[in-house]
């Protein structure tokens, strides 16, 4: 059974550790230095997002601070006609070990929400659209969304190149570990 430890961001599966997405990439290409403000805001506005998404956010309880990224997440799911989103996909995959969890998959569209631009989003979607496809769930389209108070902007990224980036990411990842 695959497990995820919201305080650590640690996946196991049947008890056994595996890294995820982030820890992968971040591990070879390092991470944005973002001040710890924004990495939670960047966490509560996914769980908003989520929370929008899937008809169960209390809007009352939603700080000013997420307010406008939060609308326009939304704005953007409908500007881009996704229905029925299945959000926070939490997978490992089977053959390389490793997990991570998508933030959208709607009808072959992988999205994967940003509160600031980020270099590093199409190889972190190569990881998640090989997950996916592993579950079955075949991915035509990816996008990075990028979200803003006032605006939301997509970076759109072919899915066979991000699985080819990410694939060389877990390759270097590995050959790090075993050093």
């Amino acid at each position: 059974m695959l497990y995820l430890d919201k305080q650590t961001h640690q996946y196991t599966l049947d008890g056994k550790p595996l890294p995820s997405v982030t820890q992968i990439v971040t591990s070879v290409v390092g991470s944005p230095n973002a001040d710890e403000y924004y990495l939670q805001r960047g966490r509560v506005l996914h769980q908003a997002i989520a929370l929008a998404l899937t008809g169960r956010l209390d809007r009352s309880t939603v700080d000013p601070r997420i307010a406008g990224r939060l609308a326009q997440a939304e704005k953007a799911v409908t500007e881009l006609a996704i229905s029925n989103p299945i959000v926070e996909v939490m997978l490992a995959h089977p053959l390389y070990k490793y997990a991570g969890t998508a933030d959208l998959y709607a009808d072959g569209l992988l999205v994967d929400w940003k509160s600031s631009d980020d270099s590093r989003a199409e190889i972190q979607l190569g990881g998640y659209v090989l997950l996916l496809e592993a579950d079955k769930k075949p991915v035509k389209r990816c996008a990075a969304i990028v979200l803003d108070d006032d605006r939301y902007t997509v970076h759109w990224y072919k899915p066979s190149r991000a699985s080819r980036l990410f694939l060389a990411a877990l390759t270097l990842y590995a050959w790090k570990e075993e050093t």
